[in-house]
């Protein structure tokens, strides 16, 4: 998307913050610091960062990775994990991660999202001059895009009309219900931030979603937030029912995710190292003739 539109956005976006009344952003009734985290990640001195792959918060804040290394799945590997890319020493999926879609670097911007390598509009929204909107109640792009609704006219549901139905609020043009719209909650500019939902005109999180940080997560499956906020799963586990687990047959060992066939520190069990120049063979250390 255009760079331009971008930018007009946020003029947009930080003159409606600056009116009184306008544009204030909230999480259970109460206002939200700016920049609200996005479920992946946590707050570490002010700032938000993904401890899964954030080479400077590689885990837990303040965790540094080696110069050599990469953070992969919240711990300092010398590579990255399969079917992740390093990208400045951070292992992402390209497939879908929004700071590098497709290529490092490659930052999908507004509200798109990253899906098969490609920044793109929701599914609830359309690319209209470079950004993404509401088809349904953009009075600019109203049923389509360039469709602009004439002076005086609103649009409800992809049609511009003389007035909002019953139960909708015009807020600038766009016809809305105060009631259950996440950007004009309550009142006309008053958005949800941090995952949370708006019902009955108030932001909060949904039925199992905990606030962690001021981000609504799901503590069952978040990788930053598993089980209790902050608690973010690493050396390659993932969360899974509210506590990190290994994948793929792998056990953890100190904390790590590892295949006791194949781990020549940890071979058949954790603990067990092969020496003397064998190898892990099967969860059993073999020499195959090259031992001294």
């Amino acid at each position: 998307m255009k760079s331009r539109a971008a930018a007009l956005l946020l003029l947009v976006l930080a003159a409606a913050l600056a009116a009184p009344g306008c544009g204030k952003t909230f999480i259970h009734g109460i206002l939200s610091p700016p920049g609200a985290c996005e479920e992946a990640e946590i707050r570490c001195d002010g700032l938000c960062v993904a401890p899964r792959k954030d080479p400077s918060n590689c885990g837990a804040c303040g965790v540094v990775c080696p110069a050599a290394s990469v953070c992969s799945l919240g711990d300092c590997a010398p590579s990255c994990a399969p079917g992740l890319d390093a990208c400045a020493g951070s292992c992402v999926d390209l497939s879908a991660d929004r700071e590098a879609c497709g290529a490092c670097g490659e930052a999908c911007e507004g509200t798109e999202i990253c899906k098969a390598g490609s920044c793109r509009c929701p599914d609830d929204q359309a690319a209209c001059g470079g950004s993404c909107t509401s088809l349904d109640h953009d009075p600019m792009h109203c049923g389509a895009c360039g469709k602009a609704c004439e002076a005086g006219k609103v649009c409800s549901h992809g049609d511009c009309a003389s007035a909002c139905e019953h139960g909708e609020t015009s807020c600038a043009g766009a016809c809305v219900e105060l009631s259950s719209d996440p950007t004009h909650c309550g009142a006309c500019g008053t958005a949800c931030v941090g995952n949370a939902s708006c019902s009955g005109g108030v932001c909060g999180c949904g039925p199992g979603r905990t606030l962690c940080n001021g981000v609504c997560v799901d503590t069952l499956e978040s990788n930053a937030n598993c089980g209790a906020c902050g608690n973010v799963c690493s050396g390659g586990s993932r969360c899974e029912g509210g506590a990190c687990t290994c994948e793929d047959e792998r056990r953890s060992c100190g904390g790590v995710c590892e295949d006791l066939d194949s781990s020549n520190t940890n071979c058949g069990a954790c603990g067990v190292a092969c020496t003397g120049g064998s190898t892990c063979k099967n969860g059993a250390c073999s020499c195959d003739g090259t031992c001294p």
